[in-house]
């Protein structure tokens, strides 16, 4: 398992492994569009909300400008969920498990491959800790909480 903790420093989000050690940052555009970029500064993909008349939220993952996977918000309040369709038509869904939704786990065909935790630190602020199977890990998967909470707002009482 791959731990990812995803936080807040200086204007951007920073994405350490369990020695602490940062491997990608993330920040938001100005369009909205969230930005992964390597520890070189490199870009790698682009979170990108997608256009819908729908009730449910959905998000493109492009790599340089192209589709390389569409997020979409399945269910809000009952059983809530997103699901993440990749280019080979697989899929892997991110299904909250306790009512307020701070707390989500990937499956994919049936099988659990790890977790996603959400930590209210303020009323904008959050820390997300990933814990995932490299078996499933891409570099996009760190986008992946920020689509949730714009998707699945969670419910602190």
């Amino acid at each position: 398992m791959l731990e990812l903790t995803i936080m807040m420093n200086h204007g951007k989000y920073l994405v350490t492994d369990s020695k602490k050690r940062t491997l990608y940052s993330i920040k938001k555009k100005l369009r909205g569009e969230y930005v992964i970029r390597d520890a070189s500064k490199y870009e790698l993909y682009e979170l990108s909300e997608g256009q819908t008349m729908d009730r449910h939220m959905f998000y493109y993952i492009l790599l340089n400008g192209k589709r390389k996977a569409t997020l979409r918000c399945v269910s809000k309040f009952l059983e809530p969920r997103m699901e993440l369709e990749e280019e080979d038509g697989s899929i892997l869904t991110i299904r909250a498990e306790t009512p307020d939704k701070l707390s989500y786990t990937f499956v994919k065909d049936k099988k659990e491959y790890g977790t996603l935790k959400i930590h209210m630190l303020s009323r904008t602020e959050y820390k997300f800790v990933i814990n995932i199977d490299v078996e499933i890990f891409d570099d996009y998967l760190p986008l992946i909480p920020f689509a949730v909470i714009e998707s699945i707002p969670p419910t602190v009482g």
